[in-house]
């Protein structure tokens, strides 16, 4: 009796992980929208905006220094992944600060970071998975 149990356990966690993995879109490389002093607000459409391909490595960010905002590439990401690090910079009399994305293409295009919704996802699947036990 408990070797069915772990065996129905086992297959609804493989058989639920495939389904949610059909969902995330397969991609081998993450597109980013690229300016140097970016227009505020933000159009795809502009002038000098361009979207770029990231390499292994890499990920969308912002880097915004008072008014002056330029996105592209980035190697480093101050505080992870899907985060913004904002401060107040002194001498110049605003705020600024980066961020940094992987979590869909063109992420740096978004007023704010979002957090990534697949591990939402997951987070509710293992849930449910204690929830059997």
């Amino acid at each position: 009796m408990i070797l069915v149990k772990n065996s129905y356990k086992f297959y609804f966690i493989l058989y639920s992980t495939l389904t949610i993995l059909l969902f995330i879109p397969n991609t081998n490389a993450l597109i980013c929208y690229k300016c140097n002093n970016c227009p505020h607000p933000f159009d795809a459409n502009a002038p000098g905006v361009t979207e770029v391909t990231a390499e292994r490595g890499e990920v969308c960010g912002k880097l915004s220094i008072g008014p002056i905002i330029n996105k592209g590439l980035f190697t480093v990401c101050v505080g992870g992944l899907n985060h913004c690090e904002l401060d107040s910079i002194p001498g110049t009399g605003g705020a600024g600060g980066v961020c940094c994305c992987n979590d869909r293409d063109l992420c740096n295009g978004l007023p704010s970071i979002q957090p990534c919704s697949i591990l939402t996802v997951a987070a509710i699947v293992v849930a449910f998975c204690l929830y059997l036990n």
